[in-house]
């Protein structure tokens, strides 16, 4: 961080860290000269954000300077925060988010996946940590009897209902939980996600390859219950969206949800059609998005029930999400060093749409658009699909495929800053 009183000297600019440069000039001096201080940072290539904290003729600077600039100071500890930080995709292949990168798994190794743990490394500082499905399932069978009755206890006691689930499938979640906290503590990692497409369900028609199908629960619990601890945890492999729901979480101390992008189109409406809105849906999602109160949630099948055969149903949950606050839609594309964002406000799904809770997805936040012109994931078609409208976007668009992160509150001008501090195009309009 340099405070500018005057030109900065070269050397300070040049250190390749990430550069918070203060404008502190004396109460009554012209803005040219932070101007100036600026420019020089830009040809030198510092990576920058600005601030100000202009004394006034008692030598005092505002209040509101202040805090603007602790807001700015904090993006620095996020990124000190997130160096070092290790994230674990338990999967049983070596691709990357190849549910979005639209390659599934039958598709041999790309460049993207012999880079993409490098580009996450030398941007964001995380490491990946890959978990084949043979070392959770051992640790799922050394736990101790009854260590998960006590967890899947907790689990049923604080759900306002259980519906269509049994206790033995709340367990076989818990001790999947148990598990993936143990793998958490091996491997001093700090967010989690199970490959749950091949995993779990052998979904993508991958249901005839041999080692698919190999973890018998789904992740909704798991998530659920790693939220309380500000874990980020989401499903499938996700590892774009588990990136942001890190980055997202350390910024705003809130938990995000990532979820599928699914058409509105797919949803009867109780009146009027709503206009400009995203719905972002999975069936597992966290219960702690403002950082402090737990929202309520209730145990239920998941949109898979029938995975497992008709003895056994993977779980799943369904939160209540408060309407009428602000919310931002957020993905990093750590590959391309890219950043979406796009802010809006949380509506009543349950109010909107009839049956609302039981189509598709468990757990669906509807999101009206601030500023939906520039949304390159409106307007919703009739014709798209209930999932992953990316096919009807503009080509250079396609690469977000079907997957974003909501968080509650006005994330952008946090994410805008720390894009600019580590070197990510902003990517807010069309």
């Amino acid at each position: 961080m340099l405070f500018c009183g005057a030109l900065p000297d070269h050397r300070h600019l040049q250190t390749g860290l990430p550069t918070i440069l203060v404008d502190c000039t004396a109460a009554g001096s012209p803005a040219a000269e932070f101007e100036q201080a600026v420019a020089l940072a830009k040809q030198c290539g510092t990576r920058l954000i600005t601030a100000g904290c202009r004394p006034d003729a008692n030598g005092d600077a505002s209040a509101a300077d202040l805090e603007s600039l602790a807001e700015k100071v904090n993006l620095l500890g996020v990124l000190k925060r997130l160096k070092g930080s290790k994230l674990i995709a338990i999967q049983d292949h070596d691709g990357y988010n190849r549910i979005d990168q639209g390659i599934y798994y039958q598709v041999p190794i790309q460049e993207y996946d012999r880079e993409y743990p490098g580009r996450l490394e030398e941007s964001l500082g995380i490491e990946i940590v890959v978990v084949r499905s043979d070392e959770l399932n051992r640790l799922i069978a050394e736990l101790p009897e009854g260590a998960a009755e006590k967890v899947a206890h907790t689990w049923v006691d604080e759900a306002t209902e259980v519906k269509n689930v049994t206790d033995r499938d709340i367990l076989r979640a818990a001790r999947s939980y148990l598990a993936q906290r143990e793998l958490l503590k091996r491997y001093d990692a700090d967010a989690i996600t199970l490959e749950t497409a091949t995993l779990a369900f052998k979904a993508y028609g991958s249901d005839k390859m041999e080692g698919f199908g190999e973890v018998r629960a789904a992740q909704p619990l798991v998530i659920m219950e790693l939220s309380k601890e500000y874990v980020p945890a989401c499903c499938q492999s996700h590892i774009d969206c588990l990136v942001t729901q890190m980055v997202g979480t350390s910024i705003s101390g809130g938990s995000g949800f990532t979820g599928d992008f699914l058409n509105d189109w797919a949803f009867k409406p109780s009146g009027e059609r709503p206009k400009d809105v995203m719905i972002v849906a999975h069936c597992g999602a966290p219960i702690t998005p403002y950082g402090h109160d737990r929202l309520p949630y209730l145990i239920r099948d998941h949109i898979h029930n029938r995975a497992f055969g008709p003895k056994e149903t993977p779980t799943a949950t369904t939160v209540d999400w408060p309407s009428h606050e602000p919310a931002s839609i957020v993905k990093f594309d750590v590959y391309r060093k890219q950043v979406s964002i796009f802010t809006g406000e949380v509506l009543d799904g349950n109010a909107l749409y009839k049956n609302f809770p039981n189509c598709i997805c468990r757990n669906k936040i509807v999101i009206r658009i601030d500023d939906p012109g520039n949304c390159y994931m409106l307007p919703s078609k009739p014709n798209a699909g209930a999932f992953r409208q990316c096919n009807h976007w503009d080509r250079k668009h396609r690469h977000w495929g079907g997957h974003q992160v909501a968080f509650y509150g006005n994330l952008k001008p946090a994410v805008r800053d720390l894009a600019a501090l580590i070197g990510f195009e902003v990517v807010d309009g069309r």
